[in-house]
């Protein structure tokens, strides 16, 4: 039944398609469409479309009528390509402003082209924003752009540094920390546009000044401060109001470290107080306040992550004492410094042991000071200071200390005094027999030789014990104190005090040692000078076995003849290697009258030696120290 509809169907269809009217009307449709399809071909090879395109990775155009079969396709640094229905163009380097010219296939077909005119605006430009004098590091600094730009990438950049910009709702925002920057300096900037990670252009250069950073002005104890009593808090204040803060306290003793987190609370303006335990902070330990995240309300930070730091001590150490371990005057005090002050309530006597006649006579602040009064001469003496002595705050541990010296094994005079009040002094060592005298700068420009006696009481003070028994050494290491003051041979009156001595041969009017005449160089008399008078009353007393005279600069010893002075004088030189001299003063070549040692030879008749030292300023004590202690010993 079906079967003979459809062909009654098909037989009547047949019938209406062979009359001539339906095949002249079908043939002039099927004309018209194709006519209509060229004409709609021409128009779009002919006529292009206009694109403008923005600043994203991609413009897109919606004819996916005519976009079968389109695949992506480079033109004039352009990729055409079909994407969800649209034809999209993206650049494939870097775009310029301009217009550009692409096509693409139609309907697939690549002999039917469909042209593209695409044009590229003004890049966009680029302008800081905020206050370029007052730039915190701790915020990113902000760019606008003249448009919106997704299509390139930004970098911020200080000479050769550079910090990546991220897109923001202006434009970009660009960290600065990255860069380097110092806080309170000025930096010109600039923005380095990129396409494709490859640098275009400089889009902005711009001089900016970063913010002084937040400094700690006071604090109740100062950095590096060596603290002795048992801290449990810090008050700190700094020059900005802080908008957050956040520190803490690394403590390092020996190879340990351990952190304290301190309650932090505002004082008043610009002051915080950090609250701590004492008992989390060790002793000898360094406590370094560390500023964990520390931003003022600018924006300014800290420079850097340590604020400060102190330490703590133990108890009192001992840090010096007044005295050597030898040569103590009697009577004199010792004083023993601590670096802290002693507690002045702790019960002394069972932390003290002394000997030798030394008394604890009080305690002052950071000191102890003990007595020698009761001390003999050359004598040993000690004190032993055990490790439990206080601080005002109860801190003890490490004051064991022991102290052993020995007395002064000499006595000083006052033989008497110069022209201009200076006194003349002698110091005596030994206690019995017949002594030998040593004498130094009898003219004052010769200040080697007051170098050498000072050498040589050191030395007789350090070795009391090669001083014979039966002997006693006098030694005075300035005859022209004047002189010396001045650095002049004479003394203050104009006198050459070794031409004033009571000889034979005493003048007033004497030569210099250039050889010129020098008027009464001699005195006005002789013996007129206090200072020859002096010692000429300590030779005359002391009526020593032996004198000797030192002078400078002319390497040689000279004998005044009396007694055993002749063989001293040999001895001596044989130990110094300094020349053994006939005694007549022809070496100095110029004359020679009045002298001390011409005096203790005729008036007194004691043996005399001149020592002339080889320099004027040098001690030369290592050539001499032999022959000093073969006159003593011998």
């Amino acid at each position: 039944m079906k079967q003979k509809s459809i062909k009654v169907i098909i037989g009547k269809f047949q019938v209406w398609l062979s009359q001539p009217v339906v095949r002249r009307s079908l043939l002039y449709a099927g004309v018209g469409s194709l006519a209509a399809f060229v004409a709609t071909i021409g128009i779009l090879i002919s006529i292009p479309d206009r694109l403008s395109m923005g600043f994203q990775p991609k413009t897109c155009l919606d004819r996916s009528a005519y976009a079968w079969g389109v695949h992506a396709e480079k033109s004039n640094g352009m990729v055409v390509e079909l994407e969800g229905g649209k034809i999209c163009v993206r650049p494939d380097a870097a775009v310029v402003p301009g217009k550009y010219r692409a096509s693409m296939p139609i309907f697939g077909l690549p002999f039917l082209r469909h042209p593209l005119e695409i044009t590229v605006p003004n890049l966009p430009q680029a302008s800081l924003v905020g206050q370029l004098d007052r730039v915190p590091l701790s915020k990113p600094l902000e760019v606008e752009l003249s448009q919106p730009d997704s299509l390139h990438t930004y970098r911020l950049g200080v000479a050769e540094q550079r910090s990546d910009c991220k897109l923001a709702s202006r434009g970009l925002s660009c960290e600065i920390e990255p860069l380097g920057l110092r806080q309170g300096e000025a930096y010109e900037v600039f923005i380095e546009r990129l396409f494709k990670g490859k640098s275009q252009s400089k889009v902005l250069k711009q001089k900016i000044e970063v913010l002084d950073p937040v400094r700690l002005t006071e604090s109740s104890i100062q950095t590096d401060e060596m603290v002795f009593n048992r801290p449990s808090e810090l008050i700190l204040k700094f020059d900005k109001p802080l908008a957050q803060y956040e520190m803490l306290l690394v403590v390092k003793k020996g190879e340990e470290s351990t952190e304290i987190v301190p309650e932090i609370t505002l004082q008043e303006a610009n002051t915080y107080r950090l609250s701590f335990g004492a008992e989390l902070i060790p002793r000898e330990a360094t406590v370094e306040l560390v500023a964990k995240s520390v931003e003022a309300s600018d924006g300014s930070t800290v420079e850097g992550p340590l604020l400060m730091q102190f330490r703590t001590s133990g108890g009192p150490r001992v840090t010096g004492v007044n005295v050597g371990p030898s040569g103590v005057a009697v009577g004199a005090p010792i004083v023993v410094t601590f670096d802290q002050d002693l507690s002045q309530q702790q019960p002394l006597e069972s932390l003290i042991e002394v000997g030798g006649g030394v008394a604890l006579q009080s305690r002052r602040g950071n000191q102890l000071i003990f007595s020698t009064s009761d001390a003999s001469k050359c004598g040993v003496i000690s004190i032993n200071l055990r490790p439990d002595f206080q601080n005002p705050y109860g801190i003890s541990g490490r004051s064991a200390w022991r102290y052993s010296g020995r007395m002064s094994c000499y006595t000083t005079s006052i033989i008497g005094y110069s022209s201009q009040g200076r006194a003349i002094y002698a110091y005596h060592f030994g206690d019995g027999g017949p002594s030998v005298v040593y004498t130094g700068a009898i003219h004052g420009n010769e200040v080697s030789t007051k170098y050498l006696m000072d050498r040589w009481i050191q030395e007789l003070n350090a070795s009391p014990g090669k001083i014979p028994a039966n002997k006693r050494i006098i030694v005075v290491p300035t005859i022209n104190p004047d002189g010396l003051a001045r650095g002049s041979r004479i003394n203050s009156r104009n006198v050459d005090l070794n031409r004033n001595f009571n000889t034979s041969n005493w003048q007033k009017d004497v030569q210099h040692v250039t050889g010129q005449p020098f008027p009464g160089g001699g005195g006005e008399a002789a013996m007129s000078e206090p200072e020859t008078k002096a010692i000429a009353s300590l030779i005359a007393e002391q009526r020593p076995e032996l004198v000797l005279s030192y002078h400078s600069v002319a390497n040689l010893v000279i004998s005044n003849g009396v007694g055993q002075a002749n063989a001293r004088a040999a001895q001596y030189a044989g130990f110094s290697g300094y020349r053994l001299s006939s005694g007549d003063g022809s070496e100095f070549g110029y004359t020679i009258t009045g002298t001390a040692d011409s005096y203790y030879g005729e008036k007194l008749g004691v043996p005399s030696l001149v020592i002339e030292l080889g320099s004027h300023t040098y001690h030369q004590f290592e050539r001499n120290q032999a022959a000093m202690w073969a006159m003593v010993q011998s």
